[in-house]
């Protein structure tokens, strides 16, 4: 089967900035030990189970890497088979809201063909995104990343209007 292109991803580069701004200098950005990063990645995908948006798969695998090889940045997520997921982070990437984005692209996906084309920084990914910080931090944490993306007009599938 051949891979399926994402269409153009127009919001990628303004959410990045979004989030860096919301949470750099707060608790949010400081650096987590790894088994902080796997308790942050067992909660998040907990709490999805018992919202309904987690449907009995197995909890993805989060790894620390030292170079992510191809990929830029600090964290990415992938498939490596139908029930298998994976986030890999670097050091750099071992902040509670970086899982909190690569976890949103995985409940984004979950249940869908592997082969859908979906934007994957859109209005659905946002929506999720913004769950998934409140799940893990609380509303105040969800409001100042909705504030941040009000700022630069990110577009959600869900109101942009605090909690």
């Amino acid at each position: 089967m051949l891979p399926v292109e994402h269409p153009l991803d127009k919001q990628q580069y303004k959410l990045y900035d979004a989030q860096v701004a919301a949470f750099t200098g707060t608790p949010l950005h400081a650096a987590l030990s790894t088994s902080e990063c796997g308790r942050f990645n067992r909660a998040i995908f907990s709490r999805a189970t018992l919202a309904g948006y987690w449907h009995g798969m197995s909890i993805p695998t989060l790894e620390i890497v030292t170079c992510l090889g191809e990929y830029a940045g600090t964290a990415y997520w992938f498939r490596s088979t139908r029930e298998k997921t994976r986030i890999r982070l670097t050091s750099e990437g071992k902040l509670g809201w970086v899982i909190a984005h690569e976890a949103a692209h995985i409940l984004l996906m979950a249940g869908r063909p592997e082969n859908i084309a979906l934007e994957m920084h859109g209005k659905e990914y946002v929506a999720v995104y913004l769950w998934a910080v409140g799940a893990l931090f609380g509303k105040k944490w969800s409001n100042r990343l909705k504030g941040a993306f009000r700022e630069v007009s990110i577009e959600s599938a869900c109101a942009l209007k605090d909690d």
